[in-house]
């Protein structure tokens, strides 16, 4: 697909731009006996799949507007074709996504996954979950 392109990484970042630290790998230390238990780590794992899903959204949104002078879109199915993963939003496990244009150029993305939470996402790429 890119066949100038020649780069590495200790853990695959799934595209060609090492600048979207939401893909870096997670490198966690334990104590000296091995233990892997971390509060921190175990909330960022149980959030990742929602975070993904709210970060392809901003990704979708600004190639959208990228291509529309700029302006940002409230239908999800606009931005589909603008995802860079398999079946990206395609909101098939019973997902919801809002998103909502205070502005033509800015916006607020509501992500809901069943037994996973919400996440909200605006075009800063400001990120939540609860």
């Amino acid at each position: 697909m890119y066949p100038n392109e020649d780069n590495w990484v200790w853990a695959p970042t799934g595209v060609i731009n090492i600048h979207e630290p939401e893909r870096w790998g997670i490198l966690h230390f334990t104590d000296e006996k091995g233990n892997p238990n971390s509060p921190a780590l175990d909330e960022y794992i149980s959030t990742f799949g929602l975070r993904d899903r709210a970060v392809q959204v901003y990704y979708a949104q600004h190639a959208y507007a990228s291509d529309n002078g700029g302006n940002f879109t409230t239908d999800v199915a606009l931005l589909r074709p603008y995802v860079t993963v398999p079946n990206g939003l395609d909101q098939s496990c019973g997902e919801t996504i809002k998103i909502t244009l205070p502005t033509p150029t800015t916006f607020l993305a509501i992500v809901d996954l069943p037994y996973l939470g919400t996440a909200e996402i605006d075009q800063e790429r400001f990120l939540t979950c609860t």
